[in-house]
């Protein structure tokens, strides 16, 4: 049931391992599938820290697939006010923001098995082509400048004429709202803002500005694909502050890991009372809603727990959406 207590001394157990190893004080933040990194959980890691307190160094045990790309560097910035010496435990996945969030570490701890990501964004948009389910397509703006890229190499050496790359232009833009575009190149550019504040956290902007910038354009560029896989090593050669876990860190990391992963989901049915909503969403007065809840997140230290809980309904094709969510310190 969402917000039990009862695996409570587990996970300060397990915590309190990592603590020990890397003499730190550990905050554990966790979203499995569901669940996206957003400032809807702001509030609840302030909280955290200050029941943590200023400390020599904090660590963030991270897992997620990414979110929110302004919440890193916000992430980032709240952590490095409560510590002299930020560090990021990866036990398995850290993408897209969650990677935004390690490169504002000064030290990326990893084992045989995680992965951080690219960080060119992906943007959903209302004037972007619709799915058949009515919602509009995510878009990347590296999906545009391969078209591009595309056309203009199958248009050979004597490439394109004027009128041949409006013609092009003005069928792109029939499938694609230039705000739309206007919109994804922003996502793009924002997403290199954000890696080069976050590096510049542990790093000269100046002095080191020709490193930023390369690593800023690696991440951003060169991987094709938004869900390439960055392992230890070739995050070192990035230039990332990445280092390897010792046997015994691996193993309490990943020890927790598993504990999130083994904690139940199943969806509990709730009903919300006509005139209200879910966590976020306006208020439905003409009648009460069966809706289910469960747990997609934690936030997590010895001083006290927090769960992310996500309302579902189901869609018209049968399958569940999130409704809404809402952090909850227990």
């Amino acid at each position: 049931m969402p917000g039990q207590q009862g695996d409570r001394p587990e996970v300060v157990d397990l915590i309190t391992a990592i603590e020990r190893l890397r003499q730190s004080r550990v905050i554990a933040y966790y979203l499995d599938g569901q669940a996206i990194m957003s400032d809807g959980a702001m509030p609840t890691l302030f909280s955290q820290l200050k029941a943590v307190g200023r400390q020599p160094r904090i660590d963030l045990f991270v897992h997620s697939r990414g979110g929110v790309t302004v919440t890193a560097w916000r992430i980032v910035q709240a952590i490095r006010s409560f510590c002299d010496h930020f560090g990021v435990l990866v036990p398995y996945r850290a993408h897209s923001a969650a990677t935004h969030v390690a490169m504002g570490a000064d030290e990326i701890v990893m084992g045989p098995f995680s992965e951080l990501g690219p960080v060119d964004p992906s943007r959903t948009h209302p004037l972007l082509p619709r799915g058949d389910d009515g919602k509009p397509v995510s878009v990347s703006v590296q999906d545009l400048k391969h078209a591009m890229e595309f056309i203009k190499r199958e248009a050979g050496k004597k490439g394109l004429s004027g009128p041949g790359f409006a013609t092009i232009v003005a069928a792109l833009f029939q499938q694609v709202h230039p705000l739309a575009v206007g919109a994804i190149e922003q996502s793009y550019e924002l997403a290199k803002l954000i890696t080069r504040k976050v590096l510049s956290t542990h790093m000269d902007p100046k002095a080191q500005k020709g490193d930023i910038e390369r690593i800023a354009n690696s991440l951003s560029d060169d991987f094709k694909e938004h869900t390439y896989q960055i392992g230890v090593q070739e995050a070192k050669r990035l230039g990332l502050k990445a280092q390897e876990a010792g046997d015994d860190l691996h193993d309490a990391i990943w020890a927790l890991l598993e504990y999130y992963q083994g904690l139940e989901r199943i969806p509990a049915p709730v009903q919300l009372p006509a005139g209200t909503g879910p966590p976020g969403q306006p208020p439905q007065p003409a009648q009460s809603q069966q809706l289910l809840v469960t747990r997609v997140g934690h936030l997590d230290s010895t001083a006290r727990r927090a769960d992310c809980q996500a309302f579902l309904r189901q869609a018209a094709d049968g399958s569940l959406e999130v409704a809404g969510d809402r952090w909850v310190l227990l």
